[in-house]
């Protein structure tokens, strides 16, 4: 800081200047001068070494009359230069370890078709940039209701709050990982992860994926048109089955083989689909299987396969057993031009094994 000297003499002139240099450089320059009346001027300068520059200026104004007749004025003016010079580098340091802290997701995973039922393990890893940067918390979301959170350093850093499709395992949960128990049609929707570093800058990270927990058919069923529980088949005649998938979410695509061979969509028809209040839809596809002419293998194994988002199927095999040796009746005709049998006719049983099974993929 600057200091100045100011003194005036009536019969005279004198000039005093007094400058102290300090870390901001300051300078006072007093001024007196003759006649009437004696002026005295002051002006502070203070520099402080920082760059830029913000001057503020005070005038002040003192007028006496003495009883002889000499007036005084007096005034001040003081300029203050403020700015970013070498005084402010360890501000300035401090406020760039600030933002060399950064936090990435680097990866998010999120199943997009879980099965209901299944345990679902989501995961949310990351990286923290810059010098001594730790963790604050991580916080997980569906859609706007939070299920999990993990803060660093806490007592007891795993929280979990339960809402409807989600429970949260916790014992099985850490920073980067949430197990989900038993997820639900109720459990799909948005995801979203959120890191967060410390403080004081608490720089912050988000991802989202959605996910839609499937539901397989409740029930899938191959059933003959014909009433009759075992209903008889000529050979060479067409069998018509039907395959029915009941309850799935979203809608299952079915698909019909014959001794492990897809058959032809000339060769099936559907019917249209039937939708509950829940979202749930039964489906039927038809199957118009034409029996063989010979007996060159007595088993034909038909199956239905239904297929939900996610590769889950399940499917239903019904093994069709053609007994030669039952119901054949070979009529012979005898002329004089000698024994010549007529072409035979067949009646053939069909014996059905049923079986059903389930297949994740």
């Amino acid at each position: 800081m600057a200091s100045a000297l100011l003194a005036c003499i009536t019969a005279g002139c004198i000039l005093i200047t007094a400058a102290v240099s300090g870390a901001g450089g300051a300078g006072v320059r007093a001024e007196t001068g003759p006649g009437t009346g004696v002026g005295v001027g002051a002006e502070t300068e203070i520099n402080t070494g920082m760059g830029s520059s913000r001057t503020t200026t005070t005038n002040t104004h003192t007028n006496t009359r003495p009883s002889s007749s000499t007036a005084r004025r007096t005034s001040t003016r003081t300029r203050i230069k403020l700015g970013t010079g070498l005084s402010g580098g360890g501000s300035r340091n401090k406020k760039m370890s600030y933002l060399d802290k950064t936090v990435q997701i680097t990866e998010l995973l999120v199943p997009r078709s879980p099965r209901a039922g299944r345990d679902v393990t989501l995961s949310c890893r990351f990286r923290l940039g810059g010098p001594d940067h730790r963790l604050y918390t991580v916080n997980w979301w569906r859609d706007r209701d939070q299920f999990y959170s993990y803060k660093d350093n806490n007592f007891e850093p795993k929280q979990a709050y339960t809402f409807r499709g989600i429970h949260v395992k916790l014992e099985e949960s850490t920073a980067e990982t949430v197990v989900l128990e038993g997820v639900t049609e109720e459990t799909s929707g948005v995801f979203k992860c959120e890191v967060m570093g410390e403080g004081p800058s608490f720089r912050t990270a988000t991802d989202t994926k959605r996910m839609t927990v499937v539901v397989p058919p409740q029930q899938l069923r191959i059933e003959y048109q014909s009433r009759t529980q075992l209903p008889r088949y000529r050979l060479g005649q067409t069998v018509y089955l039907n395959c029915t998938a009941r309850g799935a979410k979203p809608r299952a695509t079915l698909q019909w083989e014959v001794n492990g061979t897809p058959v032809r969509e000339t060769s099936l028809y559907r019917y249209p689909d039937t939708r509950e209040k829940s979202g749930r839809v039964t489906s039927t596809l038809g199957l118009r299987w034409r029996s063989p002419d010979t007996f060159r293998d007595p088993l034909a194994r038909v199956t239905c396969r239904a297929t939900v988002p996610g590769g889950h199927v399940t499917s239903e095999s019904q093994v069709i057993y053609l007994d030669t040796a039952s119901s054949v009746t070979y009529h012979h005709r005898y002329s004089s031009e000698g024994a010549r049998p007529h072409p035979p006719w067949t009646t053939v049983s069909v014996a059905v094994l049923s079986f059903a099974r389930t297949i994740s993929l």
